[in-house]
C-alpha cells in the first residue's frame, strides 16, 4: 500500500498548471498531464498474521521468533512459486500456499537445520504440523547462504525444489484448496528476496541425470565434461550415503531421464555400512526406477580408493564387488570402474588426484567422465562374480577347457591339463575366482627376469580381466632363478609393475600359488616352503586385488608348456 500511495503522489507532484501571459494575447498549446508512474506487476501487499516483518521493495524480513504473513493480491491454486530465503538460524524458514484468508490450513516448504540439513514439506492442519516429506540437502549448507525454494503444483501434486533440484514429489488425496501464498518463519532474521509466484508449471525433464554423493555435487563443469549429453541435470547431495537415495526413487522418476548417472558409497564408507546393506540400499533406490522406467539406462560408478579412507581398501573392494555382481545379474545397469583409477603404482592412493584427500581434483574428473562414457557404451564391464565357491576341478582340466571353448582360433594347444604356447598374447577363462589354491607346472621358462623388462613372460594370470583387449591384474611370472608376481597394467606389450618374488630356482617342477585375504603364498606342490621371499616375509601383499579371471600369457613366439593340475 505504501508503494501505490507514493505513485500518487508522484502523480500529483507532476501535474503542471499553465496560466495566461497578459502581454501576449495569443492562446498558450495547452501541455497535457504526463502519464501515471505504472505501479509494478509484481509488488505484493502483506497482511501479517503472527509476530513482525519489516516490508521492502525486495521482499521480506523478519524481526521474531514466530512470524506469519500471507500475501493478500495475489492468489495461487496451480503453477509455480520460487523465492530466496536466507534462514540466518537453524529453526524451519520458507513459505507457506495452500492457505485460505486465515492460515489455518496451508502446505509449508521450509529449510530446517535444527537437525540435519534439511529440505522439509509440511501439512498444516488442525493446529498440527505433519511432516509430509523431507531430505537431506547437503553438508555444504550453512544457515547464512540464499537458497532458492521452489514448489511446482499440479493436479493435487507437490514437487518441491531446493536450488532447482527436485528433492521432494507428493501428491496429496486430500489436496487442501486455499489459494493464498505467505512466508513463515521460526527465526529473527530470515530475509525473504525475488518472490515469484506463476501459473506456469516450470518443472522440465532431463534426458540424462545425475545423482549421488559429494562428487557429483561438486562437479561444477560436469556440462562441459560430459557433453556428450547436452539435456543433462545434476542433482548430487554432498554427504550423502546410499540409505539418503531410497527416498528419492519419485523425485528421479518425476524428470524421466533414459539416462541415469549414480555415485554412491564413500560415505558408506565413512559411516561403517556394511557391504551388504550398502548393497541393499543400491537396489532399493535403482530396482524400483528400472521397474517404473522402462527404456532407461543406469550408470554405477564404483568406489575410488582415497587418502582419507587409506585404511578401508579392502571394504571398498568389498563394496565394489557387490556392486559388479549387480550389475552382471541386473539388464540395463553398467559398471563405470574407477576402482584403481587413482592409485600410485604402488597401490596407495595418490594425494595429487585429491584436493583434500577425499574429493578429486578438476583433471581427476576426466577419469570419471570416461568411465561413465565406457559403462553406456557397454565397455569394460564386470563378468560373473561367484562369492565363496569351492570348484571341483581336481585336475584343472576344465578351466582349460573352459577357455579352449572361448578360444577355437588359438595358435596355442589346450589339452587336459596343459597349455602350450606358441605366439604371444593371453587367454583368459569364463569363471571368476577370488581365493583359491592352484598348482602349476612350467617348463622351458627362459631367463628373462621381468623386474628389469618390467615385461610379463611366461606367466600363470590371476585376479584380473581383459580391457580393450588388452590384460589388465596379475601375473605369475617364473624365470630361471626367480618366481615373480607382477601387475599388468593393460598395455599393448604387457609391461608390469613389480609386486614381490621369491628366489628359486623352479624350471619343470611344480609350485602351488595359494591367495587368500588378498595375499599370495608360494609354495612346492605339496605345501613345503620354498626359499626366502624378496621382503623377507612369507607372503607377497596384493594391495589393489579383488578378484579376477584365471588365465595364461606368452609374451613371445617361444613355445612353453603350462600346465593347471588343481584350481580350488
Amino acid at each position: 500500500m505504501k508503494r501505490r500511495l507514493f505513485a500518487l503522489l508522484l502523480l500529483i507532484g507532476s501535474l503542471t498548471f499553465v496560466g495566461c501571459d497578459k502581454s501576449n494575447p495569443v492562446s498558450p498549446t495547452p501541455v497535457p498531464p504526463e502519464p501515471p508512474v505504472p505501479v509494478e506487476e509484481d509488488f505484493l501487499d502483506f497482511q501479517t498474521f503472527n509476530g513482525e516483518f519489516d516490508y521492502s521493495d525486495y521482499g521480506a524480513t523478519s524481526k521474531s521468533s514466530l512470524n506469519m504473513a500471507l500475501i493478500t493480491n495475489k492468489t495461487f491454486t496451480e503453477g509455480t512459486i520460487k523465492m530466496n530465503v536466507t534462514a540466518n538460524n537453524k529453526q524451519q524458514a520458507g513459505f507457506i500456499f495452500g492457505s485460505g484468508t486465515y492460515p489455518d490450513s496451508y502446505y509449508f516448504l521450509c529449510l530446517d537445520s535444527s537437525i540435519g540439513n534439511r529440505l522439509v514439506l509440511i501439512k498444516h492442519s488442525n493446529n498440527t504440523d505433519e511432516e509430509m516429506g523431507s531430505c537431506y540437502i547437503t553438508a555444504g549448507y550453512v544457515v547464512t547462504s540464499t537458497n532458492e525454494l521452489k514448489a511446482v503444483v499440479q493436479n493435487n501434486k507437490i514437487q518441491c525444489f531446493w536450488n532447482d533440484k527436485l528433492f521432494i514429489s507428493r501428491t496429496d488425496r486430500d489436496f487442501l484448496t486455499g489459494d493464498r501464498v505467505g512466508i513463515r518463519s521460526k527465526n529473527a532474521g530470515t530475509i525473504y528476496a525475488d518472490i515469484n509466484i506463476s501459473n506456469k508449471n516450470e518443472f522440465k525433464t532431463v534426458e540424462t541425470l545425475i545423482t549421488g554423493h559429494s562428487y557429483m555435487e561438486l562437479w561444477k563443469n560436469y556440462k562441459k565434461d560430459l557433453s556428450r549429453y547436452p539435456d543433462i541435470q545434476n542433482i548430487g547431495i554432498g554427504g550423502s550415503a546410499s540409505s539418503d537415495w531410497v527416498n528419492h526413487v519419485s523425485e528421479v522418476i518425476d524428470y524421466h531421464p533414459t539416462n541415469l548417472v549414480y555415485m554412491m558409497g564413500i560415505n558408506d564408507v565413512g559411516r561403517a555400512i556394511s557391504p551388504q546393506q550398502f548393497i541393499n540400499n543400491v537396489k532399493a533406490y535403482i530396482n524400483p526406477i528400472l521397474t517404473e522406467l522402462s527404456d532407461i539406462k543406469v550408470c554405477l560408478v564404483s568406489i575410488n580408493q582415497c587418502p582419507i579412507y587409506a585404511d578401508s581398501k579392502n571394504v571398498i573392494k568389498e563394496m565394489n564387488r557387490e556392486l559388479s555382481n549387480y550389475v552382471f545379474e541386473t539388464d540395463n545397469v553398467y559398471y563405470a570402474n574407477i576402482d584403481d583409477a587413482f592409485l600410485n603404482n604402488d597401490g596407495t592412493p595418490d594425494p595429487n588426484c585429491f584436493v583434500d584427500g577425499l574429493h578429486p581434483t578438476e583433471s581427476a574428473y576426466f577419469t570419471i567422465r570416461d568411465a561413465i562414457y565406457d559403462a553406456f557404451d557397454n565397455k569394460n564391464q564386470p563378468q560373473e562374480y561367484i562369492p565363496d565357491a569351492t570348484y571341483d576341478l581336481d585336475t584343472g582340466k576344465a578351466i582349460i577347457n573352459e577357455i579352449k571353448a572361448n578360444y577355437q582360433d588359438t595358435t596355442w594347444e589346450l589339452n587336459d591339463n596343459k597349455v602350450t604356447t606358441k605366439s604371444a598374447g593371453h587367454l583368459l577363462s569364463t569363471s571368476t575366482f577370488i581365493n583359491f589354491d592352484a598348482v602349476i607346472d612350467f617348463s622351458n621358462c627362459g631367463d628373462d627376469n621381468p623386474f628389469f623388462t618390467h615385461q610379463a613372460n611366461k606367466s600363470f594370470l590371476f585376479g584380473g580381466s581383459e580391457v580393450d583387449g588388452k590384460y589388465k591384474g596379475y601375473a605369475l611370472d617364473i624365470c630361471t632363478d626367480w618366481i615373480e608376481i607382477l601387475y599388468l597394467d593393460g598395455s599393448e606389450n604387457y609391461s608390469s609393475t613389480f609386486i614381490g618374488a621369491i628366489q628359486a630356482h623352479l624350471a619343470g617342477l611344480k609350485i602351488k600359488l595359494t591367495v587368500s585375504d588378498s595375499k599370495a603364498y608360494i609354495r612346492y606342490a605339496d605345501g613345503t616352503e620354498i626359499g626366502s621371499y624378496f621382503d623377507d616375509v612369507d607372503y607377497i601383499s596384493l594391495d589393489s586385488y579383488s578378484g579376477g579371471k584365471i588365465g595364461f600369457l606368452a609374451n613371445n613366439n617361444q613355445q612353453t608348456d603350462i600346465g593347471l593340475y588343481e584350481i580350488k
